[in-house]
């Protein structure tokens, strides 16, 4: 996904919503995505040090967040974005948790909170007046389902608030957790080609697809996706 090296001119097929909640953009009984603050930089930094999250990015811009000047830059530059195109940025996201007497507590929700990473519906520089959809989550979360639903939230988000037509998503073709994350949400693999001058799978999300899954399980997407994984393949192994 993209992060804050964006050309930030706004295509004319990107669409405002009327009302925008200053802080929340969507939340389930699970997980709040919202808008960052400062607060979050020593989260952000600490997700960075883990090798693990930068093994495959495709969109770090050179800039390592690891580092807490660039972590409060990339924050700063979120804010930015919030405040000049309504609807669409880089958003932080929570898990909530079973109260308790200790950890961060959010007044919206009465519950405990606990960073995670960031979830982001942005312009794509190479498509201009298209939109991606980008996640980066701490390993903690990894096989969680917490990308498929935080996903499957944005997306929703996107096409009944944002009214787009359809997103696209990048991501590193040896990522095959985010090739099976795409696939699950119905996404289309279009190629694999060049994303900011690094090789990326990429794909694109119909709304009218999206429509036709938006109330199946993760259990129920991952099973398409094995199933459409085995007709290609098959349909592969007898040219």
């Amino acid at each position: 996904m993209h992060t804050t090296q964006h050309r930030l001119e706004t295509p004319d097929k990107l669409r405002v919503p009327e009302h925008r909640n200053e802080c929340t953009i969507i939340k389930n009984a699970r997980l709040c995505i919202r808008e960052f603050n400062l607060a979050d930089a020593p989260a952000l930094q600490q997700m960075h040090a883990d090798s693990r999250v930068t093994a495959l990015l495709i969109d770090d811009g050179g800039v390592p967040l690891n580092d807490a000047t660039n972590a409060a830059r990339f924050i700063h530059s979120a804010v930015q974005l919030y405040q000049q195109y309504e609807g669409y940025g880089i958003w932080a996201v929570d898990a909530l948790l079973a109260p308790d007497a200790s950890g961060p507590h959010s007044p919206e929700h009465g519950a405990r909170t606990e960073f995670c990473g960031f979830f982001a519906l942005m312009p794509v520089n190479e498509l201009p007046g298209d939109v991606e959809i980008g996640i980066r989550l701490k390993p903690s979360t990894w096989g969680s389902g917490l990308s498929f639903e935080g996903t499957r939230l944005l997306l929703g988000y996107a096409f009944d608030q944002l009214q787009l037509s359809e997103v696209w998503a990048f991501c590193d073709p040896r990522n095959r957790s985010a090739r099976a994350n795409n696939e699950a949400q119905g996404a289309d693999w279009i190629r694999d080609a060049a994303y900011q001058d690094r090789l990326a799978s990429h794909y694109l999300l119909s709304r009218s697809v999206f429509e036709t899954t938006r109330h199946e399980s993760r259990q129920q997407r991952m099973r398409a996706v094995l199933r459409r994984r085995a007709i290609n393949e098959a349909a592969t192994g007898s040219l």
